[in-house]
C-alpha cells in the first residue's frame, strides 16, 4: 500500500511537471511568434521613421516662419488710434483720388472682442463725391493704404452721369488690448 501510494504521488508529480513543461513551452512559442510579428512591424515602420527627424526640422522651420508672419501682421496694427490722424489720412486719400470726401461721423474709440483678443476700434462714416472711376480709385486706395487694419463695413453707391457719390462705414482696429486692460474696463 505504501508502494502504491508512493507510485501515485510519483505519477502525480510527473503529470504536474509535464503540464508545467507544456504550459511553459506553449507560452515560449507564443512569445516567439509575437516577437517575430513585432520585429516585422518595426522593420515595416523603420523607413517611414528614418525621415521623422527631417520632418521635425521642417515643422520647426514652418513654426518659426508662422511666428514671424504673426509678428509681421501684429506690427501692421497701429499702436494708438488717433481720430485726427485717421480723418486726415482719409482726406489725403480723397485728394489723391480727386474726390470730395466728408467725414460725417467719427465715433468714440470703443473695444471689440474678436476671437480671443479685444481690439480698440475707431468707426467712421464717410461720404465722397466724384466720377465713378475716381470713387473706385478712392475705395481701392483706402483698402490698400497704410492702415492695414482698416475694414470697409458698408458701401452705398449712388450713380449719376455727372457726379456719383458713395457713403462708407469704416472701422480701424488697433493692437489687441492686454487682458488686464479688458477686465479693468469692464468693471
Amino acid at each position: 500500500m505504501k508502494r502504491i501510494r508512493l507510485l501515485t504521488w510519483f505519477i502525480l508529480v510527473i503529470i504536474i511537471a509535464a503540464a508545467g513543461y507544456v504550459f511553459l513551452l506553449t507560452t515560449y512559442v507564443r512569445q516567439q511568434r509575437e516577437q517575430r510579428e513585432l520585429t516585422f512591424q518595426i522593420d515595416q515602420l523603420r523607413p517611414a521613421m528614418s525621415g521623422a527627424g527631417d520632418n521635425l526640422d521642417d515643422l520647426e522651420r514652418r513654426l518659426a516662419a508662422a511666428r514671424s508672419e504673426v509678428a509681421a501682421e501684429h506690427s501692421s496694427f497701429p499702436s494708438v488710434l488717433s481720430n485726427t490722424e485717421i480723418v486726415d489720412w482719409v482726406q489725403q486719400v480723397a485728394q489723391q483720388s480727386q474726390v470730395k470726401a466728408f467725414v460725417l461721423q467719427a465715433k468714440a474709440i470703443s473695444s471689440e472682442k474678436i476671437g480671443t483678443n479685444t481690439y480698440n476700434v475707431l468707426r467712421l462714416e464717410v461720404a465722397a463725391e466724384g466720377s465713378f472711376s475716381q470713387l473706385r480709385v478712392f475705395i481701392q486706395r483706402l483698402e490698400e493704404g497704410i492702415l492695414k487694419t482698416l475694414v470697409i463695413d458698408r458701401v452705398n453707391i449712388a450713380l449719376d452721369q455727372a457726379q456719383s457719390s458713395v457713403s462708407l462705414s469704416l472701422s480701424v482696429y488697433a493692437h489687441p488690448l492686454p487682458p488686464e486692460a479688458v477686465t479693468s474696463d469692464s468693471k
